[in-house]
């Protein structure tokens, strides 16, 4: 059973590189670019190295090799929550309505973890536990604060889809 969960895991986290992929090709060749094409760009490379590290997570047994991934999982994670950030306050125009004390607010915490991630303060390291069967993660002392850092930025991001749903405009 545990065989065929991590098989439909990785099958889904293949599936969704490959359509990220397939999307980032299409927005490459698109001519005219405006600075949201680079911030999508940004976004999507960052998720693709998610996705790619978190499926790689499951077919590897080598602890340092999980250790480097999962330290590029909390990497990833941090460069895509502040690419969609940025990316949303541009696509309802309020990024240029932003003084520059906000602007540095918004890259602080982000730019932080994009920083400690190659540490141990967010992921220590990983490690077999005794049921052998999957590998188990240690989280440093700022992993708390990581993910609510996360969860804070995707409440904003909604927040801000939903309140101003209206001014949204298209990427052309």
């Amino acid at each position: 059973m545990n065989e065929f969960i991590i098989n439909a895991h990785f099958s889904v986290l293949t599936f969704v590189y490959i359509f990220e992929l397939a999307l980032l090709v299409i927005i490459l060749n698109y001519k005219g670019k405006r600075i949201e094409h680079y911030i999508l760009i940004v976004t999507i490379l960052a998720f693709m190295l998610w996705s790619f590290t978190n499926s790689l997570f499951l077919v590897t047994s080598d602890l340092n090799t999980l250790t480097i991934l999962g330290r590029l999982a909390f990497l990833a994670t941090s460069i895509f929550t502040l690419a969609l950030f940025i990316l949303t306050i541009n696509l309802v125009g309020r990024w240029h309505k932003l003084s520059n004390l906000k602007r540095l607010f918004v890259f602080a915490l982000p730019s932080f973890f994009i920083l400690t991630s190659s540490t141990s303060l967010v992921y220590e390291n990983a490690y077999t536990p005794v049921s052998g069967i999957m590998p188990g993660s240690e989280y440093g002392p700022l992993y708390t604060i990581f993910i609510a850092h996360i969860a804070v930025y995707f409440g904003v991001i909604f927040y801000i889809l939903i309140k101003d749903r209206k001014k949204l405009q298209p990427i052309r």
